[in-house]
């Protein structure tokens, strides 16, 4: 896993390990990726690397992998749009396109980075997508009732608040949100 979310692995192992799988069919390494994952990749018994992550780690991996003709997979930096036709159920649509974005906070390789919508029915689509992102809840990912918790990283916010203001300097409307959450509750975490 990445370093920087490894609880998540860690757990799904223990799960399968109380639920009897053998020792050793599932196994988590967690590391730095310069560190563990290039021992990983390099290591003579591993036939196949998958990796999903960013361009430049994955034409390292790739590299590394020919030195040995490992197989390799790689889900490098994805920009997944979505289309919502002028035939689409808008109400679905609208749905999805909500959950596609913001599920996980958006920190998944499939989620929606992009919405293209028909002209005739963006206005349509709009009033119904606009509010369900404005009724996410956000909150510490533990605690009942949340929908969207915080990013993983400092790091992580920065860019998103940094591609917010390219947006808004090229053309872009703000909608809703665009700022750093003031809730008491809100400000330890990267919302």
């Amino acid at each position: 896993p990445a370093e920087t979310t490894p609880l998540t692995t860690l757990r799904i192992a223990a799960l399968f390990h109380e639920a009897g799988l053998p020792p050793g069919v599932f196994n988590v390494v967690t590391g730095l990726g310069p560190v563990a994952g290039e021992a990983l990749v390099r290591h003579p018994l591993v036939r196949k690397v998958a990796f999903t992550g960013s361009t430049p780690v994955g034409k390292r991996i790739m590299a590394l992998a020919a030195e040995t003709l490992k197989r390799v997979t790689l889900e490098l930096g994805g920009s997944d749009p979505m289309i919502v036709c002028d035939d689409a159920d808008l109400d679905q649509a609208a749905k999805a396109a909500a959950v596609g974005r913001f599920f996980n906070c958006g920190q998944a390789c499939l989620a929606v980075k992009r919405l293209y919508v028909f002209e005739n029915v963006y206005e349509a689509f709009m009033e119904r997508f606009l509010p369900r992102v404005q009724r996410l809840r956000l909150g510490p990912g533990l605690e009942e009732g949340t929908q969207m918790g915080p990013l993983h990283t400092e790091r992580q916010r920065r860019l998103i608040e940094e591609q917010l203001l390219d947006a808004l300097a090229s053309g872009g409307r703000l909608l809703t949100g665009g700022k750093r959450p003031e809730a008491e509750g809100l400000r330890r975490g990267f919302f």
